[in-house]
């Protein structure tokens, strides 16, 4: 009968280890995956910034084109109305 409850305590005891590396697991997936969230969060937001430049640069540089074409136009007219 000892033997026998000897043999229950020890599984117990192996029970009560397993639950505590489990919980130890899930707090840990738990931190892991908040980071990869946050990670996440972070390069989507970087992403958008860089659309924004992206875009912002494309504006800029089709101003200046226009303005270019613009210029290029008016000189032409000049040059026109002088011949």
């Amino acid at each position: 009968m000892q033997q026998k409850e000897k043999d229950i305590r020890y599984e117990i005891s192996s029970f009560d280890l397993i639950e505590r590396e489990n919980k130890l697991l899930q707090e840990r997936l738990m931190a892991l995956t908040q980071i990869y969230q946050n990670d996440i969060a972070i390069q989507e937001e970087e992403r958008e910034k860089r659309k924004q430049q992206n875009f912002d640069i494309r504006m800029s540089m089709d101003q200046i084109l226009r303005k270019e074409i613009s210029d290029l136009d008016k000189d032409y007219h000049e040059k026109a109305v002088l011949l």
